[in-house]
């Protein structure tokens, strides 16, 4: 006699909709300074069998810790920091304005954390970067990751949220 085993998997289609950006500016030297952001960190749609991380790093690639079955891909999101006229006189400093948050789909949520963001001339990732008056004269193309924390009994739906991003 034959035994199926039967998970039970719920699809949950989770995304960052939008990096929401403020820039905290550090005197009238950086009166010019700006970002936006074209494209939003997504984490997919999946099906999640178990409790786990799923991250979503700068370059595009992904790892998982758990089980989970994607069913879309991920995607990091981008960000350019850039001035609208004469450059900064001085380097400017990029950081998360905090260290996770809580994206929603009605009353249940998804703890979103270790945010990273690496230039795309560059090669290392981090929660903060620093780049010179020449480079953010030029414009800087950030490309932005970070980990969902999910578990199998996730609710089904679309999570959304926002992250800010300090430039100074």
């Amino acid at each position: 006699m034959k035994r199926k085993n039967k998970k039970k998997q719920k699809k949950t289609l989770v995304a960052v909709s939008a990096l929401a950006l403020s820039a905290a500016y550090g005197g009238p030297v950086f009166a010019q300074l700006q970002i936006t952001c074209s494209q939003a960190i997504r984490f997919g749609a999946y099906d999640a069998c178990s409790n786990g991380k799923l991250t979503v790093q700068p370059n595009g690639s992904t790892s998982n810790l758990g089980c989970l079955v994607t069913i879309t891909a991920a995607q990091p999101g981008q960000c350019i920091l850039s001035t609208l006229g004469p450059g900064p006189s001085k380097s400017v400093k990029v950081s998360f304005a905090v260290n996770f948050i809580n994206i929603t789909n009605g009353t249940s949520n998804v703890k979103i954390d270790s945010f990273q963001m690496r230039a795309t001339t560059g090669t290392k990732s981090a929660a903060k970067a620093t780049f010179s008056p020449t480079q953010v004269t030029n414009t800087v193309t950030l490309n932005v990751g970070a980990r969902m924390n999910y578990n199998d009994n996730q609710a089904i739906g679309n999570y959304t949220g926002n992250i800010t991003i300090n430039a100074n």
